[in-house]
């Protein structure tokens, strides 16, 4: 089996090259103007595109002026097309996911691989130990998903065998391509983001692979900033960017999460971020409502 197989993906990605053409591939480009950069290079995001599970965050929690964050957000936000396309164009007759090749790419590549962010040697770096990074929260989410369904551990660490990773399990992606450190700087708002390039990229040219997920959780559920508020007409449109047949008769309303779901497209599943503090019984009942 291909590397990437899902028809939806294959076909966005190959739509997006063609329109970056060279200059998508340019690290002058990026780092010169990275922030023009990103607006070049639609952001889709990275794990497995194969995958039945596509998680959904705020924004990446990285800043530009830091040197570290700055060789990140280059790989995973500004190259993140090119990086794909180049896989599929060129490693796609591969069938595992971490051929240590796919790290020994030539530049800008070298170094990185999006079926898993913790490939690349700064942001294992960064992560590594802190538990409560947003992606141990995931971990955690998804072991407890792994063990309700009877399937074997995953682990955000693993850096070897694909099928031993949790980002085997996952499509991670955000709702807004814009990269900030926190709340405050981010200074998200719905009504500008309905009208921005993200909303309309995530709507037209990248529906058909945002909605072929059998789950999505946005773990920015708990912050209305982010998903609006129950019954409002913000949150239909979230919603309705992974599931355009929901509707607010379609929730259901648990503890520490919500869900919609009406036997159509995904299940669409809000919780909250998965940063510190989830923990306890959270990642466990969330998993619960997973499909």
């Amino acid at each position: 089996m291909p590397l990437v197989n899902k028809p939806s993906f294959l076909n966005l990605i190959t739509a997006l090259a063609a329109e970056l053409g060279a200059e998508g591939f340019d690290p002058a480009v990026i780092m010169e103007n990275p922030i023009a950069a990103a607006q070049l290079n639609p952001y889709v995001g990275m794990g497995n595109p194969n995958s039945d599970i596509l998680m959904v965050g705020t924004e990446k929690a990285l800043t530009v002026a830091n040197p570290a964050h700055a060789a990140i957000l280059a790989h995973e936000l500004y190259l993140n097309v090119s990086h794909w396309n180049d896989l599929i164009v060129n490693y796609n007759h591969l069938t595992h996911p971490f051929d240590p090749g796919l790290l020994a790419r030539f530049t800008p590549f070298t170094g990185f691989n999006p079926f898993s962010p913790l490939l690349f040697a700064i942001t294992r770096a960064l992560v590594l130990g802190h538990h409560g990074h947003t992606y141990y929260g995931l971990e955690r989410l998804l072991m407890q998903y792994e063990a309700i369904n009877a399937l074997a551990p995953t682990n955000v660490m693993e850096n070897i065998n694909f099928h031993d990773s949790s980002f085997s399990r996952c499509f991670i992606t955000e709702i807004s391509a814009r990269p900030a450190v926190n709340l405050n700087q981010a200074k998200f708002n719905l009504a500008h983001f309905f009208a921005g390039n993200r909303y309309h990229f995530m709507t037209t040219q990248a529906a058909a692979f945002y909605q072929s997920f059998r789950t999505v959780v946005l773990y920015a559920g708990k912050n209305a900033k982010y998903v609006g508020n129950a019954g409002t007409l913000n949150r239909l449109q979230i919603i309705q960017i992974f599931n355009p047949t929901l509707t607010h008769a379609d929730i259901h309303i648990l503890p520490d999460h919500v869900y919609y779901e009406n036997g159509t497209g995904a299940r669409v599943i809000l919780c909250r971020h998965l940063s510190s503090g989830f923990g306890g019984a959270i990642p466990h009942n969330v998993a619960l409502s997973i499909l």
